[in-house]
């Protein structure tokens, strides 16, 4: 939303021939609450999309001519190109507990997962652990908001068998094709209030090529396809239009044929964009966060809750306080509104007193 262009809006909201100032007082305070309100960062859809092993040279290298929803992303979204997965292992399972629970893999308040297969009959993240372990999907159950899983790698069924009660509706198919196909159908039906796709492509084909080779950077190209159904989906739907935001992550690079090295910044480097309600245009998100160092891909869980106006997940780590910006804090311009509206006031008709 423009400043000025919501400025005059909300300026016409104010009635300039009132001549009882309690009344002009009271309609500036509605206006500038009506402002801010305006720049809540909120939504009634949140879409997780983590587009496994996807390292964010492979989006700039080819530029908006070749993958044109990513660039969307770029540029109709808030977005960075230097987030970072975990700090101690950069291997697909743990890092997607890490985006599910907030939580960093190591230590007490981590959520201990360190496996990267599929696990056995029996075997959840609470059972690792020792004790509960909340995510996304047990804060948003609890709401009463519908939720949802749509996975391309065997693995996930770790969350199929830790949520099973929390997560409305679970789809594992490696065919990446078929599974956005029946994800976007299925959305537009059922409109979850959060949602988790998760797409294989890139990593498969860098762990079969290269992270960097013509296939790897082919498999990218494919995920964008991916991504327009998305966007399409979303868009050509009155019901998730105008409130449904998308995050997209990744879970690591790579570099050669594998990510194992948690050193390595191609491995740990990871792209983190977010498009739809909310979310500024074009923002550089280390920007709109300069408190932050650096920004990590365990974040989006919270971001999630903090636009569904949910709270945070219990025992994270990540973005704990919600406090994510993914557009400017409204409190600089709503005291420039504050004062045009002063100017305005000032200069608005009175009535001539009368004289007794």
């Amino acid at each position: 939303m423009a400043l000025l262009d919501s400025q005059q809006k909300l300026t016409n909201m104010i009635p300039m021939n009132t001549t009882n100032y309690k009344s002009r007082k009271l309609s500036m305070m509605i206006a500038a609450l009506s402002f801010t309100c305006a720049f809540e960062a909120a939504a009634q859809n949140v879409i997780i999309v983590s587009v496994d092993g996807l390292r964010p040279s492979a989006i700039t290298s080819q530029g908006a001519g070749v993958l044109p929803n990513f660039y969307r992303f770029r540029n109709e979204g808030a977005f960075t190109d230097d987030a970072r997965a975990d700090e101690t292992i950069t291997k697909t399972l743990p890092n997607h507990v890490s985006m599910i629970t907030g939580r960093q893999v190591a230590g007490a308040s981590g959520h201990n997962w360190t496996s990267n297969s599929t696990p056995p009959t029996g075997v959840t993240l609470h059972t690792n652990k020792g004790s509960y372990v909340n995510s996304i999907y047990n804060v948003a159950d609890t709401a009463g908001v519908g939720t949802s899983m749509y996975a391309s790698k065997g693995k996930f069924s770790l969350f199929q068998a830790s949520y099973s009660g929390e997560i409305d509706s679970y789809v594992n198919n490696s065919d990446t094709s078929v599974l956005v196909s029946g994800f976007t159908s299925q959305l537009v039906s059922q409109q979850w209030g959060l949602s988790f796709l998760h797409l294989r492509d890139a990593d498969s084909a860098g762990h079969s090529f290269g992270f960097g080779s013509t296939q790897y950077l082919a498999a990218v190209a494919n995920t964008d396809n991916l991504l327009g159904q998305l966007l399409s989906a979303v868009e050509g739907n009155a019901g998730l239009a105008s409130d449904t935001t998308i995050i997209l992550t990744s879970d690591h690079g790579g570099t050669g044929t594998g990510h194992s090295d948690n050193t390595n910044p191609l491995n740990y480097t990871v792209p983190l964009y977010v498009w739809g309600a909310g979310a500024q245009a074009g923002a550089d998100l280390y920007a709109l966060n300069p408190q932050r160092a650096t920004i990590k891909s365990r974040e989006v869980g919270n971001l999630a809750m903090d636009l569904l106006n949910l709270p945070s997940i219990s025992g994270s780590t990540g973005n704990v306080n919600q406090d994510l910006s993914i557009a400017p804090e409204p409190s600089s311009s709503i005291l420039m509104m504050l004062g045009g509206f002063f100017f305005i006031w000032r200069r608005s008709p009175r009535s001539p007193r009368s004289i007794s």
